[in-house]
This record gives structure tokens, C-alpha cells and sequence, in this order.
């Protein structure tokens, strides 16, 4: 056994008063320096697991570490040791989810870079006993949602500002307009899809159990890991635009067919299902510890998109029967 020297961060226990468990099996902790479960083998680290420097009041913000009892002697105020521990956790953390009430955009665009580009660096700043924070990733969610549906409609007039103001200058007499319209079929299947991959990944109930996820932790990880699925559209009109530009920059191109704009649509939204997969895997191994996280997380993209593929041609089949 490692003494506490040679351990980074390892707890004082003689100044610890309160118990200390393993968020996956419940194993106690309390006393022990290694930082792993003796029981399941989850690897954490000790200034996750016991931010002991951010212990304070919650009322007084008074520094509780050392204190024998539930009670503040700065203010008099009783406090519950894991609300204690939620809290200090979440103050040492740079998240959009920790932060989102006193430093909202810059938390916001730190973790939706993480959770689209970087997400084995994203799930390196989490541990497994944080615990998830509703309301911020209900938001980032909905954001997501918005990102998708109206990125169209919100960067497609910069797209013709700058494609214009470039042919204005090569005067190729080409009147550049992006436009586009969601059918509500395709609408549909897309929020089907998110919707099921969701409560594929909730009912696994042997391997949640198994491995103690809550459906808080599951639904953080998926949150996180569709972020760069909701920049697909906006990474669409850019690829359109660089298709446009061959009219202005190659005298031989007139026109470009209808084709390649629909091929370049299909292609990269079609993107999302690799991509959120990717993703997906690494959140279950990195994050919530699973061995072979990337099977869950391929059946559950399987089974959510056969779910919202069935259910859309059986929606078009009961809309056109009637003509049949």
C-alpha cells in the first residue's frame, strides 16, 4: 500500500468527518489513499473526489474542512456534508454546467468547443461522482436543438452577404441565395431519432445497474455528446459556399447541378450517426466507466435509428393511403 506522500492529493482523514463512498458501488472510501474503489476498481482523483480547499458554509461561505459536526461556528448554520461536497466539486470546475448562472458565455463556448472537438479532453475535466446539473443541460439541450433547426435561417443571410460581396468585386453576374425549408417528415425523423437513441441508452437497465448510472449521468453524457451533431447544418452552408465559389474563381463553371447540393446535405448530415456514435463511446468509457462502452452506445445509435426511420415511412404510408 502507497503511503500518503507519494499519492497526489491524497485526504487527510484525521481532519475528515464525514463518510466518504464510491458514487458507482457505494463502497466506503474513508480511510483509504490509493484513489480506486477497493470493490468495483473505479479510478477517480482525490482532488475531485475531496475538493477539501473549496469546503465551505453554504450560507457564510466559511471554511467547513476540519469541522467535527454539522454546524457552522461562523453563522451558526447546519449543513448536509454531500451538499457541501456537490458544491465544492462544482466550483472547481470551468464547465458551462457548473457556471451557467455567474459566467454563462464564455463557460458556454469552452464546453460546446469541448463537447464537439475535444470530447476525451471534455470528460477529462468531469468524474464520475459530480453530480449532473439539470437545468444547465436541459438548456444546452434546447440550444442544441435551436443550433440545428435555425442555422439556416440565422447564417444563411451572412452567407449571401459574403458571396455576393465577392462577385461584386469578380462580377460573374451569379445572384448567390441560400434558402432552405425542413419538410415536417424530416423534421420528424430527426427528433424521433434523438429522442429515441435517449431512451435506448435509459433502458439498459442490466448494464445501468450493473455499473450504478443514474439516469442524471446518462443523460449528461448524451447531452455532451450530440453537440457537434447540432453544427451540422451550419458546417452544410459553409460547404455549399466553398462549392460556390468555383463559379466565381473558375470561368469554365457556370452553374452548379442541384445534385451536388443535395449529395453535400445528405453527406454530412448523414455524419451525425458516426460522429454521435464516436462520442458516445468515449463518454461510456471515459466518464461512466463502462468496459466496452462502445457497444451500448452503437446498439443504442442502431435502435434509435431504425425507430425513427420505422416510424417516419409508417407516418408517410398512413398520409398517402388514403390516396392509394
Amino acid at each position: 500500500m502507497q503511503d500518503s506522500d507519494s499519492i497526489p492529493n491524497a485526504p487527510d482523514w484525521i481532519r475528515i468527518n464525514f463518510p466518504v463512498h464510491c458514487s458507482q458501488c457505494s463502497e466506503s472510501l474513508t480511510g483509504r489513499i490509493e484513489p480506486s474503489c477497493p470493490h468495483c476498481g473505479l479510478e477517480f482523483e482525490w482532488r475531485h473526489m475531496l475538493p477539501i480547499d473549496a469546503l465551505h458554509c453554504p450560507k457564510c461561505a466559511y471554511n467547513v474542512f476540519g469541522l467535527s459536526e454539522r454546524r457552522c461556528p461562523e453563522c451558526g448554520d447546519t449543513f448536509d456534508w454531500r451538499k457541501v461536497l456537490d458544491v465544492a466539486r462544482a466550483q472547481t470546475s470551468r464547465q458551462f454546467e457548473q457556471n451557467w448562472w455567474g459566467n454563462p458565455l464564455p463557460a458556454l463556448l469552452r464546453t460546446w468547443r469541448l463537447a464537439a472537438l475535444q470530447p476525451r479532453k471534455l470528460w477529462s475535466e468531469f468524474d464520475f461522482h459530480d453530480r449532473p446539473q439539470l437545468t444547465p443541460l436541459c438548456l444546452l439541450l434546447l440550444l442544441q436543438g435551436f443550433l440545428f433547426a435555425k442555422s439556416w435561417e440565422w447564417f444563411g443571410p451572412l452567407a449571401e452577404f459574403i458571396m455576393n460581396g465577392f462577385e461584386s468585386q469578380v462580377r460573374t453576374r451569379t445572384r448567390f441565395i441560400y434558402q432552405f425549408r425542413f419538410s415536417p417528415e424530416f423534421m420528424q425523423c430527426i427528433l424521433i431519432g434523438w429522442f429515441a437513441t435517449l431512451v435506448t441508452l435509459l433502458l439498459f437497465i442490466q448494464t445501468n445497474r450493473r455499473f450504478n448510472l443514474s439516469w442524471r449521468k446518462i443523460f449528461r453524457a448524451y447531452v455532451y455528446s450530440t453537440a457537434f451533431a447540432s453544427t451540422l447544418f451550419s458546417i452544410s452552408l459553409i460547404a455549399e459556399m466553398i462549392a460556390d465559389s468555383t463559379i466565381l474563381f473558375m470561368p469554365s463553371v457556370n452553374r452548379i447541378p442541384m445534385s451536388v447540393y443535395n449529395g453535400i446535405q445528405g453527406t454530412i448530415l448523414l455524419l451525425a450517426i458516426p460522429v454521435t456514435f464516436a462520442h458516445l463511446s468515449i463518454a461510456y468509457t471515459k466518464y461512466l466507466k463502462v468496459p466496452h462502452g462502445w457497444v451500448t452506445a452503437a446498439l443504442s445509435i442502431v435502435l434509435g435509428t431504425t425507430v425513427a426511420l420505422s416510424t417516419t415511412v409508417a407516418l408517410y404510408l398512413m398520409k398517402i393511403a388514403p390516396l392509394l
